[in-house]
C-alpha cells in the first residue's frame, strides 16, 4: 500500500498524540492526581494506529485496553477522553465503566474490555451480523497475547503416547519437537497452543534472563483490577530482581511458587492464570539454574553475573 506524505504525516502526528497524552496521563497517576487505574500504550502505537488507517468508519474496532489511539484517529477528543478517565458529568459513557474502559459508538468503537479474550466472540458476532445482512463490514479485534504463557518444551523431551487413541501416537518415541501444531496435539504434551507460534530459546540463553523479562511483562500488562494479579506479579518481579542481584534465598524459589498460587483462578480474567503458568513452568525446568544462581550469584549457563535495574 503506498501512502502519501500527508497520510503518513497524519499517523504519525496521532501517534505523537497519543504517546504525549499517555506519558502526561500517566505521569498525573502515579502522582495520585487521576483516581482508579490507567493504561497506555507508549511503544505500542503503531500497532492499534496501523489498524485503524485500513479501516473504513463504517468498520467495527474492539479494542483491549492499550489501543485508545485508534480511538483518537477516528476523532475522539481529548477532552471527553480526560472525562472519562474521572467519570464525571462529561464522561462519553456517564461513569458506568471503569477509568480508560472507552466506548465510542458514533466512531464504531466498541468499549474497551480488560478480561483477555472477550472481544474475540463479540467480534466474530458483529462479523457474522454482516454477512447476514450481506454487508462488507470488517470487525477487528485486539485481545493480548497468549504465546508467554504456555508451558515450556524441551528439545530433548520424547513424546509419551503408547494409546493408539492418542492424538500423539504417531509421534510416541519421537521428540515433541516433531510433534505438528494443534490444539489436541499440544494439549497431550501438558502444554497450550497459545497464539499459534512458538518461542525458542537459542541454546545458550540462561533462563534466568528470560525469566526476569517475562515476569517483567506480566508485571508491566498487569491492568491492576484484580488483586492478587496486581500484588502477585508485582511481586514476583521483585523477587526475581533480588535473585538477579545476588540477595535471593533458596526458600525464594519456593515462595515464587507459592506467589502464583495465589494468583492462578482468582482474577476475573485468564491473564491472572497466564502470568502464573511461565512460572510453574521455568521452575519445573530450570530449578537446578535458579538454585545454582542463589548460591553462586552468576549464572549457570553463561558464568556472568546478571544485574536487575
Amino acid at each position: 500500500m503506498d501512502l502519501s506524505r500527508e497520510e503518513l504525516l497524519d499517523i504519525y502526528h496521532t501517534m505523537q498524540k497519543i504517546r504525549l497524552f499517555e506519558s502526561k496521563v500517566r505521569d498525573l497517576a502515579v502522582a495520585g492526581e487521576i483516581p482508579g487505574f490507567v493504561h497506555v500504550s507508549i511503544g505500542e502505537e503503531a500497532t492499534h494506529i496501523g489498524a485503524a488507517y485500513a479501516l473504513r468508519p463504517t468498520d467495527w474496532f474492539y479494542p483491549a485496553y492499550r489501543e485508545v489511539g485508534a480511538a483518537l484517529y477516528r476523532g475522539y477528543a481529548l477532552r471527553p477522553f480526560m472525562c472519562q478517565l474521572f467519570g464525571n458529568a462529561e464522561d462519553p459513557v456517564r461513569g458506568r465503566q471503569m477509568p480508560v474502559h472507552h466506548s465510542i459508538r458514533k466512531l464504531n468503537f466498541v468499549s474497551i474490555s480488560s478480561p483477555v479474550g472477550t472481544q474475540i466472540p463479540h467480534a466474530v458476532g458483529t462479523a457474522w451480523a454482516a454477512k447476514l445482512q450481506k454487508k462488507d463490514d470488517v470487525a477487528v479485534a485486539f485481545f493480548g497475547e497468549g504465546g508467554s504463557s504456555t508451558p515450556i518444551l524441551m528439545a530433548e523431551e520424547i513424546v509419551d503416547a503408547p494409546d493408539e487413541k492418542s492424538p500423539n501416537h504417531a509421534w510416541h518415541g519421537k521428540s515433541v519437537l516433531d510433534v505438528p501444531l494443534g490444539v489436541d496435539t499440544f494439549r497431550h504434551l501438558g502444554t497450550m497452543l497459545g497464539t499459534c507460534c512458538a518461542t525458542v530459546m537459542a541454546e545458550g540463553t540462561d533462563p534466568i534472563a528470560a525469566f526476569h523479562n517475562l515476569m517483567q511483562f506480566y508485571r508491566h500488562e498487569s491492568c491492576g483490577q484484580c488483586t492478587p494479579c496486581r500484588e502477585g506479579t508485582g511481586w514476583a518481579n521483585r523477587v526475581i530482581k533480588r535473585i538477579l542481584n545476588g540477595q535471593g534465598k533458596q526458600a525464594d524459589i519456593d515462595m515464587l511458587l507459592d506467589v502464583v498460587g495465589k494468583i492462578e483462578g482468582h482474577t476475573i480474567c485468564a491473564f491472572g492464570d497466564a502470568a502464573a503458568w511461565p512460572v510453574q513452568s521455568f521452575i519445573k525446568h530450570f530449578r537446578h539454574e535458579f538454585e545454582y544462581f542463589v548460591a553462586h550469584g552468576r549464572s549457570m549457563v553463561t558464568g556472568e553475573a546478571l544485574r536487575a535495574a
